[in-house]
């Protein structure tokens, strides 16, 4: 991050603010459930896919507290997310038909994302800090492509929301 006052002069409530580009990847994960096919209510199914999603934040850091080498700060992102779904599978619950095969595809969504957090950092040396955050972190839309075989031949989109613990160590180079 670019640092617009230097940390050394944040000392109690003076605001000390920090700006940067930062890069999240996620990863893959996976989401799962039961499903019912309607009007009928005869074919009932567990499903699987897989989201793999990553991020571009504008990243705001304020430390709201200094004193010594503590520092307790809060931060505000907001960029681009990128969502993409893939390898959707379908299996019907014991006693059920498989009548209601979506066979959805994958799909990728990019769309505005945004984070907020608070965390706390320990100035070690002079050239040395550590710092921990917590981050409720929403990363847009994501939906899975259309069907190959049933109506209705997408499906609805829904919101990833993720909650985040980061643990840091940074250099200072000056």
């Amino acid at each position: 991050m670019i640092g617009l006052r230097p940390l050394e002069q944040a000392r109690g409530f003076w605001p000390n603010v920090e700006l940067g580009l930062s890069f999240m990847n996620v990863g893959a994960f996976s989401r799962s459930g039961t499903g019912t096919y309607l009007p009928s209510g005869t074919a009932m199914y567990n499903f699987k896919y897989r989201v793999a999603s990553r991020a571009l934040w504008f990243t705001s850091r304020w430390t709201i507290y200094q004193q010594d080498q503590w520092q307790v700060f809060a931060n505000a992102n907001l960029g681009f997310a990128q969502n993409k779904t893939s390898g959707y599978e379908q299996t019907a619950l014991p006693g059920f038909s498989q009548y209601a095969n979506y066979a959805f595809g994958g799909k990728t969504n990019t769309g505005l994302a945004y984070a907020l957090g608070l965390g706390a950092g320990y100035r070690i040396d002079a050239k040395w800090q550590v710092r921990l955050a917590y981050n409720y972190q929403n990363l847009g839309k994501e939906q899975l492509g259309a069907s190959s075989s049933l109506q209705p031949t997408t499906s609805p989109a829904t919101t990833l929301l993720n909650n985040a613990f980061s643990l840091s160590l940074s250099y200072k180079f000056k």
